[in-house]
This record gives C-alpha cells, structure tokens and sequence, in this order.
C-alpha cells in the first residue's frame, strides 16, 4: 500500500467518535484561528485589491470570499 491510499483508508473509515477529545479540542481551536486571520487579513490593502478583481470576474456564485459580501 502507498501513503496516499493508506490516508485516504484512514480518512473514509475515521468517524467523529473515533477522535479524541483533545484532537477534537485542537481542531477546534484551529477554525477558529483560519476564521479569525481571514476576517483580518481580508482587510489588508493587497488583498483589498485582489477582492475587487476577484469581484469584477462575475464567476459563478457557487463560494464566499469571506470578509466580503460576495
């Protein structure tokens, strides 16, 4: 077996009450840090920039750029 077949086996066999709570805990604690710097970081100039771009592609409203209401 390869390692990519192996994570794959791990990942579609795993189930929420498989983890432990400390994983669980960390995961957590993880979203809640991406959310926080994205919230941040979507106000910084370059990417206040790039927002606006992404924006005017007019693409396919399938996600959110999050910190903007598009």
């Amino acid at each position: 077996m390869n390692t990519t077949k192996n994570v794959a086996e791990f990942i579609t066999k795993t189930e929420y009450r498989d983890l432990p709570k400390n994983v669980i805990d960390q995961v957590k604690l993880c979203i809640l840090d991406f959310i926080g710097n994205a919230i941040g970081g979507s106000q910084v100039r370059e990417i206040k920039i790039l927002a606006k771009i992404v924006e005017t592609q007019k693409g396919v409203q399938e996600s959110t750029v999050i910190g903007y209401n598009f």
